[in-house]
């Protein structure tokens, strides 16, 4: 299953128990806002005051009220938005989740692009967020935030690693490629540096892991190969520039990890 398939279970999951009526919730991440820290609650979930994320969702409710939650019309039968493919409920927790502002929705979106068993704890982050505002989701002593936040910092981690590691070559066609096998489903991620960085000039990104593609030219056929002459290149220079004497390997493997040694011509693994 794709991080974007993983990502339209985890909103609905949300919207799920966030359409409970109050009388069946327990916890906040299980939809009761009267369970919110003291500090967050306040304007954040039900009662006199309502989290931009509820009232977005049309999930507000007055105080003290055990019903469901009123749907909205455009909810009655098939819940898809037109053009999109998508449920509209999915859709109305991400606006929420983003209007929230902060690394909220970055943190939950990140969370879902690892190969991690997050999905339960990426819905009960974003139901923790809406009720119970950014402040809560940033609370590391509740287990759905401390698991998510991990989750997206291996993202952002790798993400750094591979706009310094990849190594882009000329294939037969002319475009500038460059092979990774990313832990993560980050290509797009990867995108807007590269795009600054190569302008016009058509290159593009190729996942061997997951079979995609990213970039500005995508491949017409197959994985292309490489021209090995910038590879020898890459070899050159990175023995001019390299001193034995302050060799440390240790260093190198934590910012080289060998898995990405493949892929990197500079580097007989």
């Amino acid at each position: 299953m794709g991080s974007a398939d993983r990502r339209e279970r985890a909103l609905l999951a949300a919207a799920a128990v966030l359409e409970r009526p109050v009388g069946f919730r327990s916890g906040p991440s299980a939809g009761d806002p009267s369970a919110c820290p003291p500090r967050t609650r306040s304007g954040r979930g039900a009662g006199h005051g309502s989290a931009q994320g509820q009232l977005e969702l049309g999930l507000s409710e007055p105080a003290g009220e055990d019903s469901g939650i009123e749907p909205r019309p455009e909810d009655a039968g098939a819940s898809r938005r037109p053009g999109t493919g998508r449920d509209s409920r999915a859709l109305r927790v991400e606006r929420s989740l983003r209007a929230l502002g902060g690394d909220v929705w970055e943190s939950f979106e990140y969370a879902l692009r690892t190969d991690l068993p997050v999905e339960a704890e990426a819905s009960a982050f974003a139901v923790l967020a809406l009720l119970c505002g950014s402040e809560a989701a940033a609370d590391r002593s509740r287990p759905e935030v401390r698991a998510v936040r991990a989750a997206a910092f291996k993202v952002r981690r790798e993400v750094h690693r591979l706009l310094g590691l990849l190594r882009f070559e000329p294939d037969s066609e002319g475009v500038y490629t460059a092979k990774c096998e990313p832990d993560n489903d980050v290509l797009d991620l990867l995108l807007p540096a590269f795009q600054r960085r190569f302008g016009s000039e058509p290159f593009r990104i190729v996942d061997l892991r997951r079979g995609s593609a990213a970039g500005s030219v995508l491949p017409s056929r197959g994985s292309p190969e490489l021209d090995t002459d910038l590879a020898g290149l890459w070899r050159t220079y990175y023995s001019a520039a390299e001193n034995p004497a302050r060799g440390n390997p240790r260093l190198r493997l934590q910012y080289m990890p060998r898995r990405y040694w493949k892929h990197l011509p500079e580097i007989d693994a």
